[in-house]
């Protein structure tokens, strides 16, 4: 009896996209990056489009700027656009974070959302936005467009609800609370989820985790509270409802959880765990507590058995 052949592995290649593109400036590693892919038209040719945003810097003593990186597959060729220089915007902020950016299908428009401050002199953080339409890129400030509260020296999260055509930011406020800003037709507004799920104080230095779910036109917001344990606030049918403690699991280091809707319809949120282990939590009708590794270790033995 023959048997099977073995499955091809795939393969890992690296690419280093500060040489290809002739950037110069460094991106420093503990400021991160965001990436996404976005099925696009480009000069008339159908095609998907990769971006990734990061924070670079010519050197330490001088202040930050947005970058964005730019990978058209209909072109076949990578760019790199300084934001911040197309726009004049005030510096960021000196502070170790990475950008969040998302496409919004509604009106054809990207987005850049990162922490800066009002002016090179000023210690206060804010909100920003960089976004583009078919005029160019443009400057916003949500901080000061919604009277919103400061928010802590932690990572930004923003997504599209393109089933009702809205945009929400996500952070965690100097106050502990989780806050969102979120735009419609009428503009940018705020919304204290805190106090509107009845939620916990979120630890500090944390970003917590946002996505959509488009097939049960829901939204779900992860964050680690100041008692080292998960939780989540999920919209639903025009409302934000009470926050869910997902306890008894595993206690999450100040490491910021990490969360999506995956292609079987389960909600996934993966969190680094004070054991060392990076643990999963999947939600279809109840949450059940994974360990990665494992189902790896399982998926290999299978795919590679003869």
């Amino acid at each position: 009896m023959a048997q099977r052949p073995r499955p091809v592995p795939w393969s890992w290649s690296a690419t280093d996209l500060s040489e290809l593109t002739g950037e110069p400036h460094d991106a420093p590693g503990d400021l991160g990056v965001h990436a996404f892919s976005v099925q696009s038209q480009v000069s008339g040719l159908e095609g998907v489009t990769l971006f990734v945003t990061y924070n670079a810097v010519q050197n330490f003593e001088s202040p930050a700027e947005v970058h964005q990186l730019e990978y058209q597959f209909a072109l076949g060729k990578w760019t790199d656009t300084n934001l911040t220089a197309q726009v004049n915007q005030a510096v960021l902020a000196p502070v170790a974070k990475k950008p969040a950016a998302y496409f919004f299908r509604a009106q054809g428009t990207a987005h850049v959302i990162y922490l800066g401050s009002a002016s090179p002199s000023s210690q206060d953080l804010q909100i920003q936005e960089f976004w583009h339409d078919q005029n160019g890129w443009h400057a916003n400030n949500l901080s000061s467009a919604t009277g919103a509260p400061s928010p802590a020296p932690a990572s930004p999260i923003a997504y599209a609800a393109e089933f009702q055509q809205t945009q929400h930011v996500h952070y965690v406020g100097l106050d502990g609370h989780l806050h969102e800003l979120w735009w419609d037709t009428d503009g940018w507004h705020h919304n204290d989820l805190t106090v509107a799920s009845g939620a916990p104080l979120a630890q500090p230095g944390t970003s917590p985790a946002g996505f959509v779910s488009q097939a049960a036109q829901t939204q779900h917001v992860y964050f680690i509270g100041q008692d080292s344990q998960l939780h989540g606030i999920r919209w639903k049918a025009g409302n934000w409802l009470p926050h869910e403690p997902l306890g008894g699991m595993p206690a999450a280091t100040t490491a910021s959880p990490v969360g999506y809707i995956s292609d079987d319809g389960f909600e996934r949120v993966s969190y680094v765990g004070v054991d060392g282990h990076v643990h999963e939590l999947s939600l279809e009708d109840a949450w059940g507590l994974q360990d990665p590794r494992f189902f790896w270790r399982l998926m290999s033995i299978l795919l590679f058995q003869i």
